[in-house]
């Protein structure tokens, strides 16, 4: 189960100075998003699910997403780059994300480098617990709408992003659990990462 927290980040939910990208971006009136899904499997499992662009673009999705350049299978690691094509509302979009940070098995962030958003950074983290791994999304973004921006985010875009996020992250709860209780379901030929590389979340 996924369990959703909405919050606008202001001084009663100040950001992490460890989740401050090196920029000249404010992040004090930016929507911000936190969901904590609980998934019967090892942290590194439900890891390497998070970051399985076959996993992402099987998922069903309203977006209709594929990844058309950079990493488009397997496993995408720090420096990597993926761009995204999808419909959103009938108009194709695109949106290109680099992993910004990555401490495997415990942490990854992607960064938006080209896209539809003023901005959008998500943290990852996966977090071991006696039933398994608590995976925590923690999703700052912005739209590009100017003045206009703070009312549609909240109004429209915040919730449809939630929405998305949520039904995502229970497909990788269903996945990793499945690769969990049968390690031949895990994907073949994956590269994998050194325990701890640069760029901690």
């Amino acid at each position: 189960m996924t369990t959703a927290r909405l919050l606008s980040s202001s001084p009663r939910h100040p950001v992490s100075p460890s989740l401050r990208p090196p920029s000249a971006f404010i992040l004090s009136k930016m929507p911000l998003i936190q969901l904590d899904t609980l998934i019967q499997a090892p942290a590194a499992v439900c890891f390497d699910a998070a970051r399985d662009i076959d996993l992402h673009v099987l998922a069903p999705s309203p977006l209709k997403h594929r990844a058309v350049a950079g990493v488009t299978s397997g496993l995408i690691n720090l420096g990597e780059e993926v761009t995204w094509e999808g419909s959103f509302f009938g108009i194709r979009q695109s949106m290109t994300s680099k992993i910004v940070a990555l401490d495997a098995p415990r942490a990854f962030t992607d960064e938006m480098r080209r896209g539809p958003f003023k901005r959008w950074r998500h943290t990852h983290r996966f977090e071991p617990t006696a039933d398994g791994t608590l995976m925590r999304d923690r999703v700052d973004f912005a739209s590009p709408l100017g003045p206009l921006g703070s009312a549609f985010d909240a109004v429209f875009l915040k919730g449809f992003i939630t929405k998305f996020l949520v039904a995502h992250n229970n497909y990788i709860k269903e996945v990793a659990e499945r690769r969990a209780a049968s390690p031949t379901e895990r994907v073949r030929g994956s590269r994998s990462v050194p325990p701890a590389v640069a760029g901690g979340s």
